[in-house]
């Protein structure tokens, strides 16, 4: 038979540990609310007349997905907009940092791309102590008339507005700001606004198996070699297999 100081003790012990693991899950959360919050309030600054679009927490699908956001590791004072005429040459120093010769953009290819399909074409940039803001990031796009990137698709005038198809071309992070989850934060900027604007069904890529990870965690999936890309007759494939990987997108 158990006495009544006995009960009256574990429920004692019960209670506090309700209440220690209450205080736990409370700082948790305090933490994952900053972290989000402070995603919420990452602007995407826009031309007249272009939606402004923000980080929420539709991007934020699990635990592991808040982890990978550490607050403490992002620059204080970023944005992600589209790229002006002005911004030339700091992508094209971008994309030189970010692929070899044979794999970058020219000049005439960036300047197209601005032109035709700038909603496609974001930037992600820091505001330095100096106040002076710098390009850390960048993706470049365009729509193709078909389901893969194709050594044609990635030419001057292949843009095609009418398709339902977004193939992204360059995703770089600058050097200097490489290890603070940035290509992350813009990949998955970069999904929302697509997906909120119903801007295309799908979004492929070519990647290198070293990225088979980093896309897979944004929801991509690997398919198969992209045979025309891995043209023997090309210097674009001489630094190693190019895969298809798409992820299909969902209006929010």
């Amino acid at each position: 038979m158990v006495s009544a100081s006995t009960t009256f003790h574990r429920l004692c012990v019960n209670f506090f540990l309700i209440l220690f693991f209450f205080l736990l899950t409370l700082s948790k959360n305090t933490q994952i609310y900053k972290t989000i919050n402070y995603l919420s309030h990452i602007a995407t600054t826009t031309p007249p007349n272009k939606v402004t679009t923000f980080i929420t927490y539709n991007n934020i699908n699990t635990m592991e997905d808040i982890a990978q956001f550490n607050i403490s590791k992002l620059p204080k004072k970023i944005s992600i907009r589209p790229f002006l005429k002005k911004d030339i040459d700091e992508l094209l120093h971008l994309e030189s940092l970010g692929f070899p010769s044979e794999e970058r953009c020219s000049r005439e290819t960036v300047e197209y791309r601005i032109a035709n399909c700038p909603d496609l074409c974001q930037g992600l940039f820091v505001k330095n102590d100096d106040g002076n803001t710098q390009l850390i990031g960048e993706i470049m796009a365009t729509k193709i008339d078909s389901e893969f990137i194709t050594l044609n698709t990635m030419e001057i005038g292949q843009h095609k507005e009418s398709s339902d198809v977004i193939a992204i071309h360059s995703v770089v992070i600058h050097p200097d700001y490489q290890g603070q989850n940035l290509a992350r934060l813009l990949m998955t900027d970069y999904i929302q606004k697509m997906s909120q604007q119903s801007v295309g069904r799908k979004i492929t890529i070519i990647v290198h198996e070293h990225l088979f990870k980093f896309y897979e965690k944004l929801g991509f999936v690997k398919l198969n070699e992209n045979d025309d890309v891995n043209d023997p007759n090309s210097d674009f494939s001489k630094n190693g297999v190019w895969y298809n990987m798409d992820k299909e997108l969902v209006d929010f």
